[in-house]
């Protein structure tokens, strides 16, 4: 029979079948799979993990510090001027149901002209200003509002991250507005901080299985913050 290279045209070169099935033996190089390597992702694996730890120093020490500015702005407020006529109704207010509770004292219808419910934060306020005088009834309120802040802190840390949670926390302690309620005595403070609980115990609740006994006290402590104004 006649050969098939012969039959072939003598102008035309044969096909180098070699260099073919070099190229189709040549296993992938790794770079070219699109995975990364067990290597690099160990390495970020590390640097996650280190970049959480440096986190997580940061976040008491930066705490620490912005209740520690609030407290010294508001301090500087607590001794600076005497009671006014709304403090001293409320301490008077306490008093007196301090006293009807011991010794059945006549009590004035206070819930006719004092706003908010005269039987929660009055008495509580007059227990202070008996050991330590006005400034410890102030002092009270500083530690109302230093925890609404706190809560605000782990509220927004919870739904909006840490770098949130700073600015919010941080813009929120020095406000003219919170730093005068730290530095009086009136129910607002604890009304503030009841309504910075009821938000951290519906926000809180959504990663419990059992919510419902923080949805229940989110809505008390809400109920007796509209209570308190």
């Amino acid at each position: 029979p006649p050969d098939p290279a012969a039959s072939a045209d003598p102008g035309r070169p044969a096909p180098e079948r070699g260099h073919e099935a070099q190229l189709t033996d040549r296993p992938p190089s790794p770079g070219n799979s699109g995975r990364p390597s067990a290597v690099t992702a160990k390495a970020k694996q590390k640097r996650s993990a280190s970049k959480a730890g440096r986190i997580a120093l940061l976040r008491w020490p930066v705490l620490a510090a912005i209740l520690a500015t609030q407290a010294v702005l508001s301090l500087r407020l607590v001794w600076s001027n005497t009671a006014s006529m709304r403090e001293a109704t409320y301490l008077s207010a306490g008093h007196v149901e301090i006293a009807h509770w011991l010794h059945g004292t006549a009590v004035p219808p206070y819930a006719t002209f004092l706003p908010g419910a005269p039987v929660i934060y009055p008495p509580v306020a007059a227990m202070t200003d008996s050991l330590r005088g006005l400034a410890a009834a102030r002092i009270l309120s500083l530690v109302f509002v230093l925890g609404a802040t706190l809560l605000l802190w782990n509220t927004a840390s919870r739904l909006f991250g840490w770098r949130a949670a700073v600015c919010a926390a941080a813009l929120f302690a020095v406000l003219g507005p919170t730093l005068q309620l730290g530095a009086l005595a009136t129910p607002d403070a604890m009304a503030l901080f009841l309504l910075a609980a009821s938000v951290w115990c519906v926000v809180s609740s959504q990663d419990r299985d059992d919510s419902a006994p923080r949805l229940l006290a989110g809505v008390v402590f809400l109920a007796v913050a509209r209570w308190l104004t």
